[in-house]
Formats: C-alpha cells, sequence, structure tokens
C-alpha cells in the first residue's frame, strides 16, 4: 500500500515490524529510538566503569573530591568573614580546577591521589576548626591567635595546591614547546619565517 501511494506519508521501521502512518509519527519513533540506543550505551558504559578497578578508582576520587568542595564551600558559607571567604573561594576553585583536570586526564590520578588522601583531610580539618571557632561567642587571646594561623595556612595551602595544579600541566606545556619547535623548524626549512624575508 506504501508503494501505491496510498498512504504518501507512511513509513515501516527497519524491522519490518510497524507501520507508521505519517512522518510527525516517524519522525518520534526516531527519537524514541535513537534515546533508546543513548540509553542503553549509556549503561554499557556505567557497566563496564563498575568492571574496570582503574575507572572506579577515577569515579571515587572524582566523587571523593566534589564532597570535599561541598564540604569547603559549606563552612565558607557557615563563616561569613570576608577575608577568610576570599581565601576560601580561592581554595575552592583550585580544588574544582584539579578534580576537572583529573576527569579529563586519568592517568594523572596517582600524582592526586596523595593531595586527595592527604592534603584535603587536613586542610579540611583547618576549615571547620577555624569554623567552630568563629563560632564561639567569646573571642579570647588563643581563639583568635588560632585562626590567625588558619589564615595564613591557608594562604600556603592555596599556593601548595596552584602549585600541584600547574605541575599537572607540565606535560601539556612540554608538549606545546615541542609543536611550536617543529613548527619553526619547517617554517625555516621552508623559507618562510621572517629572517628568510630579510635576504
Amino acid at each position: 500500500m506504501i508503494d501505491l501511494n496510498m498512504f504518501p506519508q507512511a513509513h515501516i521501521d527497519d524491522k519490518q515490524t510497524y507501520f507508521m502512518l505519517n512522518d510527525e509519527v516517524y519522525d518520534n519513533y526516531l527519537e524514541s529510538q535513537e534515546s533508546l540506543k543513548r540509553r542503553n550505551e549509556a549503561e554499557l558504559k556505567r557497566q563496564e566503569e563498575l568492571n574496570d578497578p582503574e575507572k572506579k578508582e577515577l569515579r571515587d576520587v572524582i566523587e571523593l573530591g566534589k564532597n570535599y568542595i561541598e564540604q569547603i564551600r559549606s563552612a565558607n558559607t557557615a563563616i561569613n568573614k570576608e577575608e577568610i571567604s576570599i581565601k576560601l573561594y580561592r581554595l575552592q576553585n583550585v580544588v574544582s580546577q584539579i578534580f576537572h583536570h583529573l576527569e579529563n586526564n586519568p592517568q594523572k590520578l596517582p600524582e592526586v591521589n596523595k593531595f586527595t588522601n592527604h592534603y584535603l583531610p587536613i586542610t579540611l580539618k583547618l576549615v571547620n576548626s577555624y569554623k567552630e571557632l568563629n563560632e564561639q561567642p567569646v573571642q579570647g587571646d588563643n581563639i583568635k591567635t588560632a585562626k590567625n594561623e588558619i589564615e595564613r595556612s591557608i594562604d600556603v595551602i592555596n599556593t601548595a595546591f596552584e602549585k600541584l595544579l600547574d605541575d599537572l600541566f607540565g606535560e601539556v606545556a612540554l608538549d606545546i614547546s615541542t609543536d611550536i619547535s617543529v613548527l619553526e623548524t619547517l617554517f625555516t626549512q621552508e623559507g618562510l619565517t621572517k629572517e628568510d624575508f630579510k635576504k
């Protein structure tokens, strides 16, 4: 009947099981099939990750990192003091960037493990200690001194974490430098550099 043009917009699916009377229904069918395919692929990928210990470890570390970031954010909100808040926003930002870089470069996991397992727990402990000290109704000399020490240590931590982030980009910088060097050599060989135009 379709071949006889009795149903000009009609379609039959690839498996020859569904008859669709018009283009709109057919388009909806195709969209639903594509959506089903994407869901199946996502589920397959998730299952592969569950079965691959390296991917599971990566996912666990990234989840742990997100948890630390959220705890720092929560403490920062509770502290609500401008000077330390600026430092804690900086801390959140650099920690987020480290984990974002790790997501895109899973081979960096060994370099980030020490950061995640040692540096972040101590950092969070300091942040929470500051929060507790800040909540005290009486701010005596010992509390003020401890808070000042924590503020200074957050500066040191931020600098160290920024250095770690920079170190994670070391290979990228080396690759870029190598690519530039190769291009410059090729341009020189082809006579395409400024020095060659002067001759």
